[in-house]
């Protein structure tokens, strides 16, 4: 008997007497039969079929979860989650008339760097607060000194550079009789190494609605300590905020 070129399909000779014909249609019949379902696998609504590693077989896909998208793994079609993309964010929270808060426990080692936002609003509109933060881990802030930082600090009036070594604290920024605005960025806090950031605070001015000051300033912490979040103390004065902290994909 002959066969087809592509999927050898079985088919009657050329010389072949008639009365094989019945046979040969049901040999052939069954054949593309059973090549036309390994071709489409599909069972359910949304699968979908790719070519296998067999000759003529294709493999199901089933349908993935909403939200998934279709992407390769290991040289095959496969459904994954997303990735959210550069900033993901892993802690949020508000506070009303506080003088001091934190993080919770933001910083994990699913992350390498993180970004901070904070955005406060004088509550109690004493003269010239300041606002402070420390490393901080297991619920306790930094006590052991190892923070150093320098900050240039802008306002109408002058501009003030400052440097101060061994502190457990950092110093953020003050005159923040209107509100106060902070971009941090911190790295490696929670790998066994010494931790960077960089900031920039701007505070307003007693409610003329102008920048009152900007402070531009980095710090390190010299012990190789898994830190795995930030607190803030305001000082001498309470605030209404928010705060909202991002790992950053690598």
């Amino acid at each position: 008997m002959a066969t087809t070129t592509n999927y050898g399909w079985t088919t009657p000779n050329d010389t072949d007497l008639v009365k094989d014909g019945a046979a040969a249609i049901r040999t052939l019949g069954s054949s593309v039969d059973t090549t036309t379902k390994n071709l489409n696998p599909e069972t359910t609504l949304g699968d979908l079929a790719f070519r296998s590693a067999t000759s003529n077989v294709n493999t199901r896909l089933g349908v993935g979860s909403t939200g998934q998208v279709l992407t390769v793994a290991a040289g095959v079609p496969s459904w994954a989650t997303p990735s959210s993309g550069a900033l993901t964010l892993v802690s949020n929270g508000s506070f009303t008339a506080a003088s001091s808060f934190n993080l919770g426990t933001p910083f994990t080692s699913s992350y390498r760097n993180y970004k901070v936002l904070i955005s406060l609003v004088n509550t109690a509109a004493n003269s010239n607060p300041g606002i402070y933060c420390s490393p901080r881990v297991g619920g306790v802030n930094n006590v052991s000194g190892g923070v150093d930082f320098t900050y240039r600090f802008y306002s109408s009036n002058a501009t003030t550079d400052s440097t101060n070594t061994n502190q457990n604290y950092v110093q953020l920024g003050n005159f923040l009789d209107d509100g106060w605005s902070l971009d941090m960025t911190i790295y490696q806090p929670n790998i066994s190494g010494k931790t960077f950031a960089r900031y920039l605070g701007i505070a307003g001015n007693g409610g003329s609605g102008t920048v009152n000051g900007q402070y531009e300033g980095a710090f390190t912490v010299q012990a190789n300590t898994q830190w795995d979040s930030l607190g803030f103390t305001l000082s001498g004065d309470t605030y209404t905020g928010f705060y909202r902290v991002y790992g950053l994909a690598d």
